[in-house]
């Protein structure tokens, strides 16, 4: 069978009514997600952003681990129609506030402490170099959410080519 999908978000939605009670996602700690709970974590989390502010176009630059609510957050931005600009993990405060920088984030999404660094000073001290720049520093248990109803989108997204 042939999914057609012009974005993530489009592809969440397909496959959450054909194979609601599939898994998609399980984790070192045996949690597991199919792709109905997907779905609704992730409309969930986009309503919890856009409460924080964050609309279609806003750049949103997130520094996160594999964790399932890092491939959540990917989901809910896509949601919204939010630009995502994911940076890896290994870098440090020079190279992610470059990033953001020249990307244009609105937010900057980090853990705070993992793997015995503090991502969450890191982000703090980039948060007040750059204006208009919101940094959170989230954990598994602590990511944005709201209520699903209230997210929307505006305008649907056009296909790029």
């Amino acid at each position: 069978m042939r999914i057609d999908h012009q974005n993530l978000w489009d592809l969440v939605l397909q496959r959450s009514q054909i194979s609601p009670d599939v898994e998609i996602l399980v984790d070192e700690q045996g949690r597991r997600l199919t792709f109905l709970q997907y779905r609704d974590q992730a409309e969930e989390m986009a309503a919890g952003l856009q409460e924080l502010g964050i609309n279609e176009g806003d750049v949103v630059a997130w520094e996160l681990p594999t964790w399932i609510e890092t491939v959540i957050l990917a989901a809910a931005l896509s949601r919204i129609g939010a630009i995502q600009n994911p940076i890896i993990a290994i870098y440090r405060e020079r190279e992610v506030s470059f990033c953001v920088r020249q990307a244009g984030a609105k937010m900057l999404i980090t853990p705070g402490d993992f793997r015995g660094f503090d991502f969450g000073e890191m982000g703090q001290n980039i948060d007040s170099e750059i204006p208009d720049l919101t940094h959170i520093a989230v954990s598994p248990e602590n990511f944005p959410s709201g209520q699903k109803k209230t997210c929307n989108r505006t305008v649907p997204l056009q296909k790029m080519s």
